[in-house]
């Protein structure tokens, strides 16, 4: 086993976009009212909103989205929670921090979850969503509030973790400011800025959606009607192509050459790998570069980048694996 924090620096006629995105939030999260400022709580993690509506959302997302548990935390006016959920700086999703990946494997396909994870004011759902029970009118500055991470997500089963991520931060970076605007009292209710601003952040998804696959390293545009047009590029090569180029840039700064070579030494003699960390960008991005770095072979025991805290009885199978578990902060 290695731990990560030591040395870490902090084909479809559809797009290659998965069934749906869906954006984990606590379940009924306690009120202040119910909890003390200053408090915290651990929830069950809920499915807030999918997209498109017909998609079905499998049962274990949540608990890849929340590997650790999902935390709320009751906090008073002025709490610097509050800033940073408002204001904080969105360069910060970039890191390995707040942006991880998993895989999920099916009877028939293997679907990759790339995930943007943020914390968030509970009572303020995104703007798409108008059916949240906790959705309320909330001054964070006037009043108490709870905070938690919400994860933003796309499931899909091609490995663009680039440009999904891409996607991810812009959509992110528009729901902030309706955000910021429902704060300052441009919207009337919380939850329902979608109906009342210019853009709506759902066009991005839309316009993915729709659009045919694009040819690998070209670009090209998603469209949402207000808010300008998104220009990417379609990532070239095959899946362990994919994976090396995230995968490979990501980790080599988190362990040493020398830890890596007796990593893949381990992987040639079907060892028992795990990586730990508590975050969980770290352990995804190194159980993934195990795949790039043992070509032209492959693996071939149980392989989970990402290991729900549920799951955690699998570390003791008898077979060789590669796994990373992201350990509770």
């Amino acid at each position: 086993a290695e731990s990560l924090d030591r040395s870490a620096p902090s084909a479809t006629p559809r797009a290659p976009s998965g069934r749906g995105r869906t954006t984990p939030t606590p379940n009924e999260a306690k009120r202040p009212a119910d909890l003390p400022v200053g408090t915290s709580a651990e929830v069950p993690a809920s499915v807030l909103f999918s997209w498109p509506p017909a998609a079905t959302v499998d049962k274990p997302l949540r608990d890849f989205c929340f590997a650790s548990g999902c935390q709320v935390h009751v906090v008073g006016p002025g709490d610097d929670r509050v800033a940073s959920a408002m204001f904080g700086q969105l360069s910060d999703l970039e890191g390995l921090g707040p942006s991880f990946a998993f895989l999920m494997s099916g009877a028939e396909t293997l679907r990759y979850g790339v995930c943007v994870r943020r914390p968030e004011i509970v009572e303020m759902p995104p703007s798409f969503v108008t059916d949240c029970a906790a959705a309320r009118v909330v001054d964070p500055f006037a009043e108490p509030c709870c905070v938690s991470d919400r994860v933003y997500i796309i499931v899909s089963r091609f490995p663009f973790f680039d440009l999904f991520f891409s996607v991810l931060y812009a959509l992110v970076a528009r729901e902030r400011l309706v955000l910021q605007s429902v704060s300052q009292g441009a919207v009337g209710a919380a939850g329902n800025g979608a109906e009342h601003h210019e853009y709506n952040p759902l066009l991005i998804l839309q316009s993915m959606f729709t659009a045919p696959v694009p040819a690998p390293d070209r670009p090209f545009v998603l469209r949402s009607k207000g808010a300008g047009s998104l220009m990417l590029e379609a990532p070239p090569g095959e899946d362990h192509e994919q994976l090396a180029r995230w995968a490979l840039k990501q980790a080599s700064s988190l362990l040493s050459v020398d830890n890596w070579l007796l990593i893949i030494a381990g992987l040639l003699l079907e060892a028992r790998i795990v990586f730990l960390s508590h975050c969980p960008g770290k352990a995804s991005a190194c159980a993934f570069a195990c795949l790039p770095l043992l070509r032209p072979w492959g693996f071939q025991g149980s392989f989970v980048p990402l290991l729900p805290r549920s799951l955690l009885e699998a570390l003791a199978a008898p077979v060789p694996y590669v796994i990373g578990v992201a350990m509770p902060p």
